[in-house]
């Protein structure tokens, strides 16, 4: 009985995930592909990314490549861009939701632990949310600084449990998981901001003296 109602929960908890999500991911990348077409700008080059660079930006590049956010961040130092680059982080945040709340339904049914699927269920819910924000989002960062605050009380409380326990699964594996999605949202949600300002500040600074 138990592994029926795991499955019913579990496709229960996809369906309810992705289907909200999916749509606003569509609409986002819709949204932005008209945004292309009716105003393509010259910009110089962009510069290669090295090795590392790439490793680094991997989770975030996965909206790039599934054209969920526009390449912008990757020429965060060019100058001749004035617009501030879209968050990324959609599908990070969605991965880590999901496996949230897939693990808190498991240890409900395994163990039939309510404490494990309240808490599952809401940092689950609260982080698919973060990522439809971001889907959502052009500018705005509210959605990754949402992702940064709930990954970093996940991550918190998933370690207490892993030095308790000792057993990488299921505490180790989201604690690792969290606090990867703890790096990378508070750096689209706070540090890439910061260089956003300083572009935007040094290109009014450059055009004041033209207006006189």
């Amino acid at each position: 009985m138990r592994r029926v109602v795991a499955v019913a929960s579990l496709t229960l908890l996809l369906l309810l995930c992705f289907v909200p999500v999916a749509s606003a991911l569509m609409a986002s990348a819709s949204v932005s592909n008209t945004n292309r077409t009716r105003s393509v700008v010259p910009s110089s080059r962009p510069k290669k990314k090295s090795f590392v660079s790439k490793i680094w930006t991997a989770p975030l590049d996965l909206d790039t490549a599934l054209g969920l956010s526009s390449n912008n961040n990757n020429d965060i130092e060019d100058s001749s861009s004035s617009s501030p680059p879209p968050p990324r982080g959609i599908i990070l945040n969605a991965a880590v939701g999901t496996l949230v709340g897939a693990g808190g339904i498991m240890g409900f049914v395994t163990k039939g632990s309510k404490a494990s699927l309240m808490a599952g269920g809401t940092f689950g819910a609260l982080l698919l949310a973060s990522a439809a924000w971001i889907a959502k989002a052009k500018s705005s960062r509210a959605g990754n600084r949402l992702g940064a605050v709930v990954a970093t009380l996940l991550s918190y409380v998933m370690c207490k449990k892993f030095v308790k326990s000792q057993k990488f699964l299921p505490s180790g594996l989201i604690a690792l998981a969290s606090g990867v999605a703890v790096i990378y949202n508070v750096y689209e949600g706070f540090l890439v901001k910061r260089k956003d300002n300083e572009v935007t500040s040094s290109s009014s600074s450059d055009a004041a003296p033209a207006t006189e």
